[in-house]
């Protein structure tokens, strides 16, 4: 028995994580990952929600919606992102 199932395909997408200029692994695995999803469909829009460290401030770029205070988990719950 086949049973087919149809997925509508995706048309935005947030990538969660550190975020460069911030230097550590994750935050490069972001970046690379944002721009992998930014080449392979023109029709997709990605967005970064970047988790911040309280100790600095970044100048993130532009494909940052949204920042999140890593160790203040009331930033955690968040009502809306902007539209990217």
């Amino acid at each position: 028995m086949n049973h087919s199932v149809i997925i509508p395909p995706l048309k935005r997408i947030a990538v969660i994580g550190t975020c460069v200029p911030r230097q550590c692994g994750i935050a490069t695995f972001t970046n690379d990952l944002q721009q992998a999803l930014k080449n392979c469909d023109s029709d997709l829009s990605s967005t970064t929600i970047a988790l911040t460290d309280d100790a600095n401030t970044y100048a993130y770029p532009p494909d940052v919606a949204l920042e999140i205070q890593q160790a203040t988990p009331a930033s955690y719950g968040i009502p809306s992102l902007r539209a990217a």
